[in-house]
């Protein structure tokens, strides 16, 4: 059934009841839409991928500086935090801030934040980092990678946390229902995976 509403203009040419309705559930769409109800979804049995190993060498084109093979990026003795995005997703951007400062609070214990961009151009990115500044490496998913790696689960965020020899011990899809809880789910993953280190 298709309902349609009026958005009808008081004399002082304020949208009604209708149309501020309307206009919220459009924000609320448009928040939700890139992650199914941006809704954590934790079920490791899922994910496509237990450990690095597992993955094909896929390469990913760094936003400031050569292409990098999968290799490189998880060969490092760090614990990795993959997180699938793009510039267009509200989750993605309820995610970022937290991201930023995990990187900045753990980078000096062995953790390295990369950003895996999907569907969006360099032009796009770097317009967009212009006004959410980061302080993590940008790359853009290979053909495959997202796939490889979201276990057929097509919404994003997606975000990984591998402990130092590869063996994935966080994938979450989407954010919490109370994004509050974000920064201590982030970093009870990463804490954990220092831990089993």
């Amino acid at each position: 059934m298709i309902f349609k509403i009026q958005n009808e203009r008081n004399s002082f040419g304020t949208l009604t009841r209708a149309g501020s309705l309307v206009m919220i559930l459009a924000l609320a769409a448009q928040l939700a839409a890139c992650s199914k109800g941006s809704v954590v979804k934790d079920d490791r049995k899922t994910s496509a991928v237990t450990s690095t190993d597992q993955l094909r060498d896929f390469e990913v084109q760094m936003l400031d500086g050569p292409k990098v093979r999968l290799s490189e990026l998880t060969a490092q003795n760090k614990v990795i935090v993959f997180d699938f995005w793009a510039s267009w997703c509200g989750p993605c951007k309820i995610e970022i801030p937290h991201l930023v400062e995990l990187q900045k609070d753990y980078k000096d214990k062995g953790v390295e934040v990369v950003g895996l961009v999907i569907q969006d151009s360099e032009d796009k990115i770097r317009a967009f980092m212009h006004e959410m500044p980061m302080n993590y490496r940008i790359g853009f998913a290979g053909e495959g990678m997202f796939e490889a790696f979201s276990g057929g689960y097509s919404g994003i965020p997606q975000t990984l946390i591998f402990d130092r020899s590869g063996k994935l011990i966080k994938h979450m899809k989407g954010i919490p229902r109370d994004p509050s809880t974000l920064r201590s789910m982030l970093r009870d993953s990463v804490d954990k995976a220092l831990q089993q280190s």
